[in-house]
């Protein structure tokens, strides 16, 4: 096969990565944090709650 087609089916199989990190499906939240509200993300897959700066706030079970 072609080089090229060969790639392709790498990147199809979790072989090749486009971008050095894998990125989270997240969901904007307002979470309250000592009486204040705070704009967070949730990672539904993980149960995480992070800041808009990446820091975890809160890890659900």
């Amino acid at each position: 096969m072609e080089a090229w087609r060969e790639n392709l089916e790498k990147y199809f199989n979790g072989g090749i990565k486009l971008f050095e990190e894998d990125y989270k499906i997240t969901c904007k939240c307002r979470y309250r944090k000592n009486g204040k509200w705070i704009l967070a993300k949730i990672d539904m897959e993980h149960g995480i709650i992070y800041s808009r700066k990446g820091k975890v706030l809160r890890r659900c079970n």
